[in-house]
C-alpha cells in the first residue's frame, strides 16, 4: 500500500511539472547573471515602457520564484507588440523567451501560458533599464569577436545579441511531430544524432524559435540550423523538409547602460 501512494504521488509531481513554465528553474543565479526585459524588435507600440533589467542575487532569486505560470494559454501571438527575455551570464545571452503583450501570453517550451503584465509594469517601475544600443554588421567573423572581445573589457557594455559561436550560414529543417519528436527538444536530439555522424558538435547549432511558423503550424517543428555550408552539403533528408543555404552576414545589436 506504501508504495502505491508513492506511485500516486510521482505520477501527480509529473503532471504539475508538465502543466507549468517554471520559467528559470534550471538557473543557480549568483551576480555573474542578469535578466532583460526588452521590446523586440519590429514591435510597435512598445517602446521602453516594460524594459527592466534585474542584476543582483536576492532580486533574481524573487524574479526566479515569481516566474512560474500555470495557466495553458490559446496559441495566439502578434509580432508587432511583443517582449523579449534574455538570461545573461557574464555578458552573454544563455537564453531567452518571448512575451506577447497585445495577447498576455509568455511562450517557453513551445506552450503558451497566461501572463500578467503587471508583472512587467512592476518591473520597469522598480528595475527600469535605461540604455542606448548600436546596430552592427560584421562581413567575417574575425570582426565580430574582435569587437565582442573589446566590448567585454567595458564596464557599461551589457549585452550584445547573437552572442556565441559564429556560423557560415543557416538551413531549416521541418520535422513532423510523432511520438519520437513530439517536442522541440526531441526533434533537436534526433536532427544532432543525424549530423553528429558526419560532422562535430562544435560544427553545427541546432535551436527551435517559437517564429510566425511554428505558431502557426503546432503539428510542425521547423528547426533552424547554423552551420557551415559543408555540414548543409552532406546533410541527408530522410524526409523532412530542408530549407535552402541562406548564408549570414553577421548582424548585431549590442546594448551599454546609461
Amino acid at each position: 500500500m506504501k508504495l502505491f501512494f508513492v506511485i500516486i504521488a510521482l505520477m501527480i509531481s509529473n503532471m504539475v511539472s508538465a502543466q507549468r513554465l517554471d520559467l528559470f528553474e534550471k538557473f543557480d543565479f549568483d551576480s555573474t547573471y542578469a535578466v532583460v526585459g526588452i521590446a523586440a524588435w519590429g514591435a510597435t507600440g512598445v517602446d521602453k515602457e516594460f524594459d527592466f533589467i534585474v542584476n543582483t542575487p536576492a532580486d533574481l532569486a524573487q524574479l526566479k520564484e515569481d516566474w512560474v505560470f500555470t495557466d495553458k494559454a490559446p496559441r495566439y501571438f502578434d509580432n508587432k507588440k511583443c517582449l523579449n527575455i534574455y538570461v545573461i551570464r557574464n555578458k552573454k545571452i544563455v537564453s531567452s523567451s518571448l512575451i506577447d503583450l497585445t495577447y498576455s501570453n509568455i511562450i517557453g517550451s513551445g506552450e503558451f501560458y497566461a501572463f500578467d503584465k503587471k508583472k512587467l509594469r512592476k518591473l520597469h517601475r522598480e528595475h527600469n533599464f535605461e540604455y542606448q544600443f548600436q546596430k552592427l554588421v560584421f562581413n567575417t567573423a574575425e570582426q565580430y569577436n574582435a569587437y565582442l572581445d573589446s566590448a567585454l573589457l567595458i564596464p557599461s557594455f551589457v549585452f550584445m545579441t547573437n552572442i556565441g559561436k559564429v556560423y557560415d550560414g543557416e538551413f531549416t529543417v521541418t520535422i513532423k511531430k510523432t511520438d519520437t519528436t513530439s517536442s522541440p527538444a526531441a526533434a533537436i536530439g534526433v536532427l544532432s544524432k543525424q549530423i553528429l555522424e558526419y560532422a562535430s558538435k562544435d560544427e553545427f547549432r541546432p535551436s527551435y524559435k517559437a517564429d510566425e511558423y511554428n505558431v502557426a503550424h503546432p503539428n510542425d517543428m521547423r528547426i533552424t540550423v547554423s552551420s557551415s555550408k559543408k555540414v548543409y552539403e552532406k546533410f541527408v533528408n530522410n524526409g523532412y523538409k530542408v530549407g535552402e543555404w541562406e548564408p549570414l552576414t553577421i548582424q548585431t545589436t549590442s546594448f551599454w547602460k546609461l
